[in-house]
């Protein structure tokens, strides 16, 4: 019986990126979904002719938007500081293949 030769696998550091990119983007759209959830659960209660209405709207609403306004920059700030450009293709001349690593 032949012995099967070994390839040694080395990990691509592009997928280790974008895996705690992963992460971080995860627990970003979940802190903003309880965020949201919370704010509507608790100051949404009781009776509609008892809220507290800020321009016009129930304050519930109006701090729900508030929130995903600064959801929405805390994403823009991830997506133009956090996470890099990665490039996927096989062919990529910047990243050695065989260690791994970008050159």
């Amino acid at each position: 019986m032949k012995k099967k030769q070994q390839i040694e696998f080395v990990p691509d550091s592009r997928f280790q990126a974008m895996g705690k990119e992963a992460i971080i983007v995860l627990v970003y759209w979940l802190a903003m979904f309880i965020g949201v959830m919370l704010s509507a659960i608790f100051l949404g209660r009781g009776n509609p002719a008892d809220y507290t209405y800020l321009f016009g709207f129930p304050l519930w609403f109006t701090v729900c938007i508030g929130i995903m306004i600064v959801g929405i920059l805390v994403g823009i700030y991830l997506v133009m500081r956090v996470f890099r450009n990665v490039s996927l293709d096989a062919e990529d001349p910047e990243f050695d293949y065989e260690k791994g690593v970008r050159r």
